[in-house]
């Protein structure tokens, strides 16, 4: 019951690109494009179509807010402008609703299993934010989650 996360889905592809190549030359080009599910994301990719360190912590923020929820990526009984679980979640804690989204069985667990889960709720609300310039990066992302973990009560604490 342990589970490990990795590769949210970018990919590196090493290419002869001949748009690139001289008479004399060939070069290789490093092409990075996104590959996976679209709701994992960073939708600062759509508009800069640059993939970046932070790109990795939204897709990170998904995958939390996934646990916290128990709720897929994208649910399209939702009203559209909260179909993504990000923008409905997101939606949610602005209005302090955060208990209304948690995953029913996390909520009997008690108010210092529910303290933790509410830091991890805001961790991934501020790593889903749409600006890649106003999330965490990994490091800081790490740093939360290590002091997260210390707010555990005794005995709960993965191992």
């Amino acid at each position: 019951m342990r589970a490990r996360l990795g590769d949210f889905g970018l990919s590196r592809l090493l290419v002869p690109s001949d748009a690139c190549a001289t008479a004399s030359t060939r070069e290789l080009v490093c092409c990075t494009a996104p590959q996976g599910t679209p709701r994992y994301l960073d939708p600062d990719y759509h508009r800069s179509f640059q993939l970046t360190e932070k790109s990795d912590v939204y897709s990170f923020g998904v995958v939390v807010l996934e646990l916290v929820t128990g709720l897929r990526p994208v649910d399209v009984c939702r009203e559209r402008r909260d179909a993504t679980l990000a923008d409905w979640v997101v939606a949610k804690i602005q209005v302090g609703e955060l208990r209304e989204v948690v995953d029913q069985p996390v909520l009997g667990e008690g108010p210092g299993v529910m303290a933790s889960v509410e830091a991890v709720a805001e961790l991934a609300f501020r790593c889903v934010v749409p600006d890649k310039d106003d999330r965490p990066d990994a490091r800081e992302t790490l740093a939360e989650l290590v002091r997260i973990e210390g707010m555990l009560p005794e005995g709960s604490a993965p191992n």
